[in-house]
């Protein structure tokens, strides 16, 4: 008879086997992306790297004709001043329109901040002197701390599966942006010089001059003018999502129906009651048990009308701040089917921004992130200025639509890049842009 083998522990090998398998994950099956919002938010998004991008063209050559310097080879610095401006403003600004879009809601905060951008637009095509340039150019960024408050947006309409595709959205905007600006400065910077025939002084569109005086007003108007539509766009079709907000909204339009449900059963209520009277007493069982039953259900019906549902947990269990430009996963709690207040908002686990960054991976990330960003923008405001600058200086004497053109194949290359992420490995290409 063969022996069982035995264990240095004593114990049979049939024992150390485990009774119960833990059954394989199941991969997680993603939710559709909400096309419709998404189409919204990324619409308002593109106005700000529209506004960002549509100056590069044609600031150095704004900068030496509203008399900043008289010396062409001291313009970089100058327009390095208003280039840098919106995102020093920004920098200073985006911490408070965050933590005030946590109070009032994303909606609001959005719009005012486009709002800024319209604002500042304008006045910087109508800028005839460098401060006047200056102050214009702080306030689009001072104005507008979108760049958060959009990822707050987005990570509150999706969730944990499906997370990760619509943020890759939101760079390819970007990018977007950074191809229409460049080319919208280019070709419409001095249209009475290169379109004469229509901007001129007496042509049909020349309003009297308004293009010599205002050289570089116009791609700012039209910058300004899509920046008006994604207001218009954001204040009609974009809906809320700050989530006490949300749950807010969700109390008021359930109070109508509750309202209906317990009016049904008064009357049901008031129909027994009535019968009750009427038939003196002469009811047999089956009628009185037949009242018994609906006093039953309205009263389950009335107290079910004052009982609030459970507000559905959300299926990332993700809690959105946009104090920090982004998300932050969160094990939500479980939520109690006990009924809130009406006035009561539930408590979200919440972290403070000096706690994020004590975080060793999210500091990695910060600072890879400021060094591409750092590169990306110094290039683009040597290239502007070595297009700009005349061959006897070291340029290349390029006109500003010919600098639109290459800005935009910069920013079109970016745009590809980014649909071609998926095919390429992420570390792979993570080298490759610092490298390029």
């Amino acid at each position: 008879m063969p022996q069982q083998q035995t264990l240095s522990n004593g114990a049979d090998d049939f024992e150390q086997e485990p009774l119960l398998t833990s059954p394989s994950p199941t991969p997680t099956k993603q939710s559709s992306l909400p096309k419709r919002k998404i189409v919204i938010l990324l619409t308002m998004r593109l106005a700000e790297p529209i506004n960002f991008t549509i100056i590069f063209p044609f600031i150095n050559d704004m900068v030496f004709s509203i008399g900043a310097t008289s010396d062409q080879a001291s313009v970089g610095f100058y327009a390095g001043i208003i280039e840098s401006l919106f995102a020093l403003s920004q920098t200073l600004t985006i911490l408070y329109w965050g933590s005030l879009s946590d109070r009032i809601g994303r909606k609001p905060v959005l719009l005012m901040g486009l709002s800024g951008v319209a604002c500042s637009a304008v006045l910087f095509g109508l800028s005839q002197t460098f401060w006047w340039a200056v102050a214009a150019r702080a306030m689009a960024g001072a104005t507008n701390g979108n760049v958060a408050i959009v990822k707050s947006v987005m990570g509150e309409i999706t969730d944990e599966t499906n997370q990760a595709r619509a943020f890759s959205l939101l760079p390819l905007t970007w990018t977007v942006g950074c191809l229409i600006g460049p080319l919208l400065g280019g070709y419409l910077s001095k249209p009475a010089q290169q379109y004469p025939d229509i901007f001129a002084k007496h042509a049909w569109a020349g309003l009297g001059g308004l293009w010599e005086k205002f050289p570089f007003f116009l791609p700012c108007a039209i910058s300004a003018a899509i920046t008006v539509a994604s207001i218009v766009m954001g204040a009609f079709l974009l809906e809320e999502t700050l989530p006490e907000l949300v749950e807010k909204r969700e109390r008021e339009q359930k109070r109508p129906e509750a309202a209906r449900q317990q009016s049904h059963a008064s009357a049901l209520k008031s129909n027994v009651a009535a019968n009750r009277i009427t038939n003196y007493g002469a009811m047999d069982n089956n009628n009185n048990n037949n009242n018994s039953s609906a006093i039953s259900f309205a009263n389950e019906t009335t107290s079910t009308s004052h009982r609030p549902k459970a507000r559905r947990a959300s299926t990332s269990g993700i809690r959105v701040h946009s104090l920090h430009s982004g998300y932050t996963p969160t094990h939500t709690p479980p939520r109690s089917t006990c009924p809130l207040p009406s006035n009561s908002v539930p408590d979200h686990p919440t972290s403070s921004v000096w706690e994020l960054l004590a975080i060793g991976q999210i500091q990695k990330v910060m600072i890879s992130y400021a060094f591409l960003a750092l590169i990306s923008v110094a290039l683009d405001a040597l290239m502007v200025l070595y297009l700009y600058e005349p061959i006897k200086l070291g340029g290349v004497g390029f006109s500003s639509d010919s600098t639109g053109i290459l800005l935009s194949i910069n920013g079109l290359g970016g745009a590809l890049d980014l649909v071609l992420h998926r095919k390429i490995n992420n570390g792979t290409q993570h080298w490759f842009g610092h490298a390029c």
